[in-house]
């Protein structure tokens, strides 16, 4: 049956097993909750944009944080059981578990000099961590990247979203490839 005939059952069983036809997905009822079974792989969500040649824009504010501009639209592979895309950067955990974030920025315009970079994930708006910090010193206008990953415990309906800081003295990068993913370790 498909997820709403699956809420409506009015009086479920505990241990009943339904197969899910909008996550497909079987589900099990434990402690009044329907948990999806276990499959034997990691749950996995993964949004990616590889840019081609010209003017791919991505903001950077000195100190200010910019949501990745990744979104539904850009999914590669997601398990809608454990995973949903809500906007811009920003991923909703379906499932209680401990979660491996990850995030990759690139970009072909990055100016000479100092610069300080920040990938960050928050929880429903607060910072949990840093899954990349540091700082570049190039002597001109060159390609640059940063990949980073977090390891955090999460809840169902968790709100998790990932952030960048690129402090360059310009408004705008000329951006080449961005990567956010998240996978349930348990």
């Amino acid at each position: 049956m498909n997820e709403t005939q699956m809420n409506a059952i009015p009086t479920p069983l505990e241990g009943a097993i339904v197969y899910n036809t909008t996550s497909k997905s079987l589900n099990i009822r434990t402690n009044a909750l329907r948990e999806p079974l276990s499959t034997g792989k990691n749950k996995t969500v993964v949004l990616n944009k590889n840019y081609g040649n010209g003017n791919n824009t991505i903001v950077s504010n000195n100190n200010n944080y910019q949501n990745f501009p990744l979104n539904a639209a850009d999914i590669l592979t997601n398990d809608p059981s454990t995973f949903e895309v809500v906007g811009n950067g920003k991923i909703k955990v379906k499932t209680n578990g401990i979660y491996l974030m990850s995030a990759e920025i690139s970009v072909s315009n990055m100016p000479p000099g100092n610069t300080k970079y920040v990938l960050a994930a928050e929880k429903n708006g607060t910072l949990i961590g840093y899954l990349s910090r540091g700082n570049t010193n190039g002597s001109g206008v060159d390609y640059w990247g940063a990949t980073g990953v977090l390891m955090y415990v999460l809840q169902t309906d968790d709100i998790i979203t990932f952030r960048y800081v690129i402090n360059n003295g310009v408004s705008t990068l000329d951006a080449k490839f961005l990567n956010i993913g998240i996978t349930r370790l348990n």
